[in-house]
């Protein structure tokens, strides 16, 4: 017999003795039946005491039980989760990181312009190995602004195209690293560099550096990017968030260096 089956009985039983004590004697009852009827009621009284006893412990322990199989319910329930989070973590771990960070120098040319270097330091910050086959670096000028900006702003025109967040700066150079089947491989924690040169003109103060490197492991073509703005007259990468890098000599003759 089950604890439930042990609870409707106990139930039952107060029902029934329940009853009993509700009876009355006839009127033409006899004194010794009126005692019989008393003997039972006091009988009853107390076996309605003791099965109430008994079905306030069946209860609780049903509480319990339940509480015990919610508790076993919801630890299943965190376990799994657990396990999904792991799976899917361990999944997205596979995929290749990467931190794409610009060093960039100046120094005249002695000849009447710029030599423009820019080195790209790649750092692997995943947990598989890295695949560079492709890096793009593109030169744009943003002081002394274009002519065709300048008239926009005169004729109070907004020189940005509508649909875009910020101007589109003209472009000077643009470089490809392109490896094909033979890409740059980087170790997790490793990281690599690469360098580009420019010439430019020796009146440029203010130039936009982008590069892009193609992540391999996405069938889309995307991958990392980063952006720097790059002041010749001071020779430093100028920081949008306020701080301000370091700026010194390159060698003897140099004119400027960016931070690294």
């Amino acid at each position: 017999m089950t604890v439930d089956h042990l609870l409707i009985l106990a139930q039952t039983t107060v029902g029934i003795l329940g009853d009993i004590l509700g009876a009355t004697p006839s009127p033409a009852a006899t004194p010794a039946a009126k005692g019989v009827l008393d003997t039972i009621k006091d009988w009853s009284a107390a076996l309605v005491a003791v099965a109430g006893v008994i079905t306030t412990v069946i209860s609780w322990r049903l509480g319990a039980r339940k509480a015990q199989q919610d508790k076993v319910t919801f630890d299943l329930a965190v376990a799994k989760a657990a396990r999904e989070q792991t799976a899917e973590e361990r999944a997205r771990e596979q995929y290749p990181r990467a931190d794409v960070t610009h060093g960039i120098i100046s120094f005249d040319s002695g000849a009447g312009a710029l030599i423009l270097r820019v080195t790209i330091k790649i750092s692997n910050t995943g947990k598989s190995q890295l695949s560079i086959p492709y890096v793009l670096l593109r030169v744009q000028q943003i002081k002394p602004l274009h002519p065709l900006i300048v008239s926009a702003i005169r004729a109070q025109e907004d020189p940005v195209i509508p649909g875009e967040r910020e101007i589109g700066y003209p472009p000077l150079k643009e470089k490809e690293f392109e490896k094909g089947d033979s890409p740059t491989e980087i170790e997790s924690g490793e990281k690599d560099e690469l360098t580009f040169d420019f010439v430019i003109s020796a009146d440029l103060e203010l130039v936009k550096v982008y590069t892009y490197v193609r992540n391999t492991s996405m069938k889309k073509e995307i991958g990392w990017n980063t952006t720097s703005i790059y002041d010749t007259t001071q020779g430093k990468i100028i920081d949008p968030f306020g701080s301000s890098p370091k700026a010194g000599a390159l060698a003897a003759g140099a004119k400027h260096e960016g931070d690294k």
